[in-house]
């Protein structure tokens, strides 16, 4: 699914969908690298308009949100999986060449990715990479953990579908162990937790991590450079897996501290 639209009461015409930090709960959006076979054109994940606004994120409308949401996932890929590192400066031109699209896209999409908290804007400079100093990053850790611990403390009981569906993302995750490319891997980690994640009834709580996975993003994707590291979660997640669907959230909050201490902080 792409971008839709239609008119509202004044005739104007308005996007339905746009680029957000939510993750998909089927294949309504995916990453660039994605294997899944979606019909999405390069975007991580599309929610209502109405859900945005009920969950404060801050994204914005425009005639041209598919090229928008391309231009998103793609610099945000390279942000996450280092190849745009902290600090380094995004030139609007540059992109556009490398993205083969025009700028209006782009300035657009920093514009998001800037509102995600994955870039800053320096005024008479342009956008840079954020880099985070290890004191921020231990503090967000530090809040992920609380969040986490309270969600999972909340949690429904699993259906077979959701167990389903962790166990098709956590094979899909498998296929990249050995890979150069393994930069899909991050966004199917974060589709995998989120399964867990959206059994909870604390949805103020569910908001803000998300926002926090978005901006750790890029620091939580290091230990997938490593192979071993990458061997390690696949397993992890199995276990997570068989906890939840035997209903043992004492397990499973034992393996989330165990999976959790895998986050790298420099």
């Amino acid at each position: 699914m792409t971008a839709t639209g239609g008119a509202d009461e004044t005739g104007h015409q308005s996007l339905t969908w746009f680029v957000a930090v939510t993750e998909p709960s089927s294949k309504v959006g995916c990453n660039p690298r994605c294997k899944s076979g979606c019909d999405a054109t390069g975007i991580l994940s599309i929610v209502p308009v109405d859900e945005l606004e009920a969950t404060g994120t801050t994204e914005r409308r425009t005639k041209d949100g598919a090229a928008v949401m391309r231009a998103v996932a793609e610099l945000r890929y390279r942000i996450v999986t280092g190849e745009l590192g902290g600090g380094e400066q995004l030139r609007q031109e540059r992109m556009a060449e490398l993205l083969n699209m025009s700028r209006v896209p782009i300035r657009e999409a920093l514009r998001v990715l800037t509102d995600q908290g994955l870039l800053e804007h320096r005024i008479h400079t342009g956008y840079f990479v954020r880099k985070r100093p290890a004191d921020e990053l231990r503090q967000i850790y530090i809040m992920l953990a609380f969040l986490e611990g309270q969600v999972l403390a909340d949690i429904a009981a699993a259906d077979p579908a959701t167990i389903e569906r962790m166990r098709a993302i956590n094979a899909e995750m498998a296929t990249y162990v050995e890979s150069s490319d393994w930069g899909p891997m991050v966004d199917l980690n974060r589709r995998f937790h989120f399964e867990i994640f959206r059994l909870t009834s604390q949805k103020v709580m569910l908001a803000e991590l998300e926002r926090l996975w978005t901006i750790a993003a890029p620091y939580i994707a290091q230990k997938y450079a490593i192979v071993e590291m990458r061997e390690q979660a696949i397993v992890e997640h199995e276990q997570m897996i068989e906890a939840l669907a035997a209903g043992d959230r004492v397990e499973l909050g034992r393996q989330f501290d165990a999976h959790r201490t895998q986050r790298p902080v420099h």
